[in-house]
């Protein structure tokens, strides 16, 4: 767990690692430079799994996260933010499941969302399966990332986090360990209580959060079709699939839908686990919130004559 300035609610998420019903652990913090009372919150606690690490000056997220990493002794690397809360058991399923599978290496799982005054109002539900949860890489992140439990030999082998991502540095990860043809799970219960606010990473700089969104699907579309794919495409199909209103032409619609066939053919010829309704689920939803947009150059019989044409 990494931690800059995050007084607010750090004893919560502190105390929900501390309490959790398996005990065999060690509970690195990352003080990441904090100039409030972060520091002597952490000292607070006299447990010998904390271990706290001290960051000179603030050096980001990706980076912190990266030094856990090189200290950490254990099996396995489970993911925390300060202002979330781990569910009780969390933990222990997430390990009894790791050790039970040896073939996956991520183990996320859904989430309950709260706002800053703890009221719950939404929640995230993640794809379950491998091929479920690679398909969905390449329309968002299926993998909450303070959920996650990740091997540390895969994290090994594959580079730890990569430091050019100062944002969405974990779905950089997960392409790059999709690519290297591991495998991920997603419990469908609601293991962590995840609180959206208004400091919070999520949302703060969230520009650079789509930049680096966006340049994750670039590099994933690029190194699965053997070939540069254009940045605003990709960034079209993103702020479709997210309900967002990018202004479309005859020519970016019909580039859109003629990557989206190409993309669909080459995973259901490379990987015989993905079935072609997860991939056709995902892209409903990006013709549905075209549909929707009934101001954006053409009417919805044009769009979907076209998209018929496609073959969706």
């Amino acid at each position: 767990m990494s931690v800059y300035n995050g007084e607010k609610y750090l004893s919560e998420a502190i105390e929900s690692i501390l309490n959790q019903t398996f005990k065999d652990f060690e509970f690195l913090i990352i003080n990441d430079g904090s100039t409030d009372s972060s520091r002597e919150i952490i000292l607070s606690y006299d447990d010998y799994r904390i271990k706290l690490i001290e960051n000179d000056n603030n050096i980001g997220l990706t980076k912190s996260l990266n030094k856990g990493i090189d200290i950490a002794c254990g099996k396995y690397i489970a993911r925390m933010d300060a202002d979330d809360i781990s569910m009780p058991e969390r933990l222990e399923k997430q390990v009894d499941f790791m050790e039970n599978h040896e073939d996956i290496a991520v183990c996320g799982s859904c989430a309950t969302i709260i706002n800053g005054n703890d009221i719950e109002y939404s929640s995230f539900i993640n794809p379950e399966t491998s091929s479920e949860i690679k398909v969905a890489l390449f329309f968002f992140n299926p993998i909450a990332h303070p959920t996650a439990m990740i091997r540390k030999d895969v994290l090994n082998a594959i580079g730890n986090y990569d430091p050019y991502f100062e944002k969405t540095q974990d779905y950089n990860l997960w392409y790059r360990i999709y690519l290297e043809d591991y495998d991920f799970y997603n419990f469908q219960e609601k293991l962590l209580i995840y609180r959206n606010h208004k400091t919070n990473i999520t949302n703060t700089n969230l520009d650079k959060q789509l930049f680096y969104a966006n340049i994750c699907l670039q590099k994933l579309y690029s190194h699965y079709l053997g070939k540069n794919v254009n940045y605003e495409i990709v960034s079209t199909i993103r702020n479709l699939f997210m309900g967002r209103s990018p202004k479309i032409n005859i020519i970016v619609l019909l580039r859109v839908m003629f990557l989206l066939k190409k993309l669909k053919r080459k995973l259901m010829s490379c990987i015989p686990s993905i079935k072609e309704e997860y991939f056709d689920k995902y892209v409903n939803i990006i013709i549905g919130n075209m549909n929707d947009q009934y101001k954006i150059y053409y009417n919805k019989f044009f769009i979907s004559k076209t998209i018929k044409f496609f073959g969706f």
